[in-house]
Parts: structure tokens; C-alpha cells; sequence
């Protein structure tokens, strides 16, 4: 419940708000997916390890520019098997489906 709470906060102020893709610190932010329970985050560091609900998460990251709300100069794609859909400024990385195997991103128009 808190997860969905703060995952809606940040897209209701993602939608409001127009910002770019960096964090403060000026780094650029990138996709991680867990492989294990499906969970998409944004981070500039390998996010931790607490908190899966198969154990501990086994993190890939998918996209090195993106988000997981649209942000400036990124593109929504969603996988084909697990149904994620993240923003990135390029094709994002097929490694780490939840679903099994590798990732089938294609670009939504």
C-alpha cells in the first residue's frame, strides 16, 4: 500500500511538473528492473537489494537515460512478455524479464 502511495505521489508530480531526466547532483538517471518480483525504479546508483518479495532483488538496469514517468527527449517502450513500460532516450536493454529470458521492447507511438 505505502509503495503504490508513493509511486502515485511521484507520477501525479511528474505529470504536473516539467523537469529533466538528471537528478540533483547532475548525474543522469537510469532504469533498474528486478528480474525476481517486476519492480521498475529510477536511480543514478545500483538500487538496494532489500525488499523483494522473492528474497532480494536482483536489479538489471535497462535504460542508462530514462525514467519511469515521460520526462524531456525520452520515448515510452513497453516489453512484449512482462508488459513493463519505461521511458528511455534510447531502445533499452533486453536483459532481465520477469517474465523469463530477455526483455522484447517495442517503441509506442
Amino acid at each position: 500500500m505505502i509503495k503504490m502511495t508513493i509511486l502515485q505521489s511521484f507520477l501525479i508530480f511528474a505529470s504536473l511538473s516539467e523537469f529533466s531526466y538528471k537528478n540533483d547532483s547532475g548525474g543522469e538517471m537510469a532504469v533498474y528492473i528486478c528480474s525476481k518480483c517486476g519492480t521498475v525504479v529510477e536511480s543514478n546508483s545500483n538500487p538496494s537489494g532489500v525488499g523483494c518479495s522473492h528474497g532480494s532483488h536482483l536489479w538489471y538496469k535497462v535504460c542508462n537515460n530514462g525514467g519511469i514517468a515521460p520526462k524531456a527527449g525520452t520515448k515510452a517502450y513497453q516489453c512484449r512478455k512482462c508488459g513493463k513500460v519505461i521511458y528511455c532516450s534510447s531502445t533499452p536493454t533486453g536483459a532481465g524479464c520477469p517474465a523469463g529470458g530477455s526483455h522484447l521492447w517495442y517503441l509506442l507511438g
